[in-house]
C-alpha cells in the first residue's frame, strides 16, 4: 500500500523534526526517512517531495512559530470504563495562551478540508479529546485547548498542509461519559 508507506514516512518525518523543535534527541527527518524500515522506505523519493513542501509552507506561513512542543508520539494511558486505554499522540505542544493541543498528524492526496472533516465524527478524535482534557492537560498544569488535525497533502496540492481544530462527536456512548464538550475551530 504505497500512500500507507508514504504516510508512515511523512509521520517518521515530522516524528524528528518536532523532536528537533523541542530540543531532544532526534535526526534530521530527511535522514530519519532515508533510514527507515524496507516495509516503508520505498517511498522515500515521494516522501522527501512531500516533507520539503511541508516544511516550506509551514515556515511561509509560520505555522510552527510560538508552539511549545511537550511530546512527540509518546503513549499515554488513562482507565475508562473500566478498562485500560492507551493512545499514542502524535504531537503534544502549548499554542496561544499556553493551552495543550493534542496535534495528529494526517496525510492525504485529495482534498485536505474535506479530510480533516471526515475526521470530526470519529472515534479516534473523541479518543484524542478524552486524553487531552483528562490526561495530557492536567499532567502540564495546563488548560486544554482541543484537538488539532495536521492534514499533509501527498499529491501535490496547494495548500500542501491545512490544520483545524476540530469539534469531536458530543458523545460517545463507549465511554460511557456525558456528552463531550465542543471545541470551536
Amino acid at each position: 500500500a504505497p500512500a500507507l508507506a508514504l504516510g508512515s514516512m511523512v509521520h517518521l518525518a515530522a516524528m524528528h523534526h518536532y523532536r528537533r523543535h523541542a530540543g531532544l534527541d532526534a535526526l534530521d527527518p530527511t535522514e530519519a526517512m532515508r533510514q527507515a524500515p524496507a516495509s516503508i522506505a520505498h517511498q522515500y523519493s515521494a516522501a522527501v517531495a512531500v516533507w520539503a513542501a511541508y516544511l516550506a509552507r509551514v515556515e511561509a506561513t509560520g505555522a510552527d512559530d510560538g508552539i511549545e512542543v511537550l511530546d512527540v508520539e509518546r503513549e499515554f494511558e488513562a482507565r475508562i470504563g473500566g478498562r485500560l486505554i492507551t493512545a499514542r499522540l502524535d504531537l503534544v505542544y502549548a499554542g496561544a495562551g499556553g493551552k495543550v493541543i493534542v496535534c495528529d498528524h494526517k496525510t492525504a492526496g485529495g482534498d485536505l478540508a474535506a479530510e480533516i472533516r471526515s475526521y470530526e465524527e470519529s472515534g479516534q478524535v473523541a479518543l484524542l479529546d478524552v486524553f487531552g482534557a483528562h490526561v495530557v492537560a492536567p499532567i502540564y498544569g495546563r488548560a486544554y485547548g482541543g484537538v488539532e488535525i495536521n492534514a499533509v497533502g501527498t499529491a501535490g496540492q496547494d495548500p500542501v498542509v491545512v490544520r483545524r481544530l476540530v469539534t469531536p462527536p458530543r458523545a460517545w456512548p463507549a465511554c460511557g461519559r456525558a456528552p463531550m464538550r465542543s471545541i470551536s475551530s
